[in-house]
């Protein structure tokens, strides 16, 4: 009885796995890592131009109808 408990559980888990998007997550993945950065690479110089040069990025970024940035950017 155990074992078919068991079964019953790992086909229910890889079957919720299968249904989940991994294109998506693994585009918001990429983005919130390059967004991070991007920010830590303007925090990281003093020089003016590559912070704005960031922010340029960050912008254009924005534009892309990925709702992630927006919220990375705010923080």
């Amino acid at each position: 009885m155990p074992t078919i408990a068991l079964t019953l559980l790992k086909e229910i888990l890889l079957a919720m796995i299968a249904k989940v998007g991994w294109r998506i997550v693994a585009e918001r993945f990429i983005t919130r890592v390059v967004v991070w950065g991007l920010q830590k690479l303007a925090s990281m110089t003093t020089n003016a131009v590559a912070t704005e040069t960031v922010q340029d990025i960050l912008q254009s970024l924005q534009g892309k109808d990925l709702d992630v940035i927006e919220k990375l950017t705010k923080k």
